[in-house]
């Protein structure tokens, strides 16, 4: 055998190839008596792709040999024999391993998939060796589910029984008579026999006409129940007592309201402490607002200037301004002695009402004294110039309503009754006195409420 080499393919180890010299042609015969099966496989492969075999050269027929000759290709044919066998005996030993390992591998590989099928079956089997555990023990509760439904169902219906029976023999006990009806005097009778329950006759009869389903004046047997009756007597009393509370609140609401408004009624025609109106009562409070009014004569001369209707009042008024400007603090120490009148409780309520309002329409002259004293309003003039325009305005917009709080409350003080009526002034001069105004208390309230 001539080995000839064979190309490297995929990384695999190169083997030989084995073709046949001319001079193993004539061992054709002895191959093919050993069989193509004895040969080992890599020696029956074809070649690989791309690689073609050198062909084996033309075979010509042997000449005569001679003796000597013959005997010599007799010897080498021989010889070539006993190679030949050599080398075959060994290619097949060294490729013995070779398959005895794939066989192995493949028994192996057949023994895995073997037990992975065998593993697969055994799960399969648990699995439903399982699945028919879970379904036994879901029919076993459902069964037990059954047989508790219908104990339930057996109790049930004993209870019924045993409800009717009761209500039966309780029907026999309020019907007295044994009519086969309950009327209401037999209700209240029955009641207290049942459990002690007092009813008059007004609750009885409201009792069987509740539950009177066919309106014909008695209870009968599918009517009557007496724990519904109690229920429904408790749900009266509830109903009663609800309304009971309702209109005690309502009833407590309207008291308040009235209480308000009497309250409001007697802030607004009394004053608190001596309620003395007589006459040296209403003189000495006509006369408590000379003060505001002598403060004021200063602001009126520019409008009286204009206006000759205003003069004779002011005639008398600048000599009392005069005096009151003559005397040191003169203004000052009257604002205190009106402070100190009006702390007294023992003078009549109107007069100190009235100390109280003079000296807050005089305070209310403040900011006016402070917006002359800048010059930004000049009122002094001579009798040869006109007054300004801007002064004239300012004169009005103060003097006239200063001087009409004043006749006001010099009018209401004549009548006997207190000034109340000039917004802020008033509510301050009650403060002054103790009182609180109904629109304050309400605040007050309400404070308290929150806190």
């Amino acid at each position: 055998f001539k080995p000839v080499p064979r190309a490297r393919t995929h990384g695999q180890p190169q083997r030989d190839r084995v073709a046949m010299s001319p001079l193993s042609m004539p061992l054709q015969p002895a191959f093919a008596t050993l069989g193509s099966g004895a040969l080992p496989k890599p020696l029956l492969r074809a070649a690989p792709a791309g690689v073609s075999p050198p062909a084996p050269p033309a075979w010509e027929p042997p000449q005569q040999p001679s003796a000597a000759g013959g005997a010599a290709t007799g010897g080498a044919a021989l010889g070539g024999l006993g190679l030949g066998g050599v080398g075959l005996f060994a290619l097949r030993l060294r490729a013995l391993p070779r398959s005895s390992t794939a066989a192995s591998s493949s028994s192996s590989s057949s023994s895995s998939r073997r037990q992975q099928r065998q593993g697969r079956g055994v799960q399969v089997v648990r699995a439903a060796e399982g699945q028919s555990t879970i379904e036994e023990e879901i029919a076993a509760l459902e069964a037990e589910a059954a047989k508790l439904r219908a104990g339930a169902s057996e109790l049930e219906a004993i209870k019924i029984g045993e409800t009717l029976e009761e209500r039966k023999r309780w029907f026999r006990v309020f019907d007295a008579d044994g009519s086969g009806g309950i009327d209401a005097a037999e209700i209240k009778a029955g009641m207290k026999e049942f459990n002690g329950t007092e009813l008059d006759e007004s609750r009885a009869v409201q009792l069987l006409q509740a539950h009177d389903a066919n309106k014909n004046g008695v209870l009968e047997l599918d009517e009557f129940d007496p724990p519904r009756l109690q229920r429904t007597l408790e749900k009266m009393k509830s109903e009663e007592q609800k309304g009971e509370e309702t209109a005690r609140a309502e009833k407590a609401v309207a008291l308040e309201k009235q209480r308000q408004e009497e309250e409001i009624t007697n802030y607004y025609t009394g004053l608190p402490g001596n309620q003395d109106v007589g006459f040296l009562t209403r003189l000495v409070s006509v006369m408590a607002y000379l003060l505001p009014l002598v403060d004021t004569v200063r602001f009126g001369l520019p409008l009286a200037a204009i206006e000759p209707a205003l003069q004779p009042l002011f005639a008398l008024l600048i000599p009392a301004f005069k005096l009151f400007a003559s005397i040191p603090l003169g203004t000052l120490i009257v604002f205190i002695g009106f402070q100190a009148l009006r702390a007294n409780t023992e003078l009549p309520a109107l007069m100190r009402y009235n100390f109280g309002q003079s000296i807050m329409l005089d305070v209310a002259l403040f900011i006016p004294s402070i917006v002359v004293s800048t010059g930004l309003v000049p009122l002094s003039f001579n009798m040869y110039d006109a007054p300004t325009s801007e002064a004239v305005i300012f004169s009005a917009l103060t003097f006239l309503p200063i001087m009409g709080c004043i006749f006001y409350s010099m009018f209401c003080n004549i009548m006997g009754v207190a000034p109340r009526g000039i917004p802020w002034i008033s509510e301050s001069a009650e403060m002054g006195m103790g009182m609180v105004p109904p629109s304050r208390l309400k605040e007050m309230q309400e404070q308290e409420d929150k806190n």
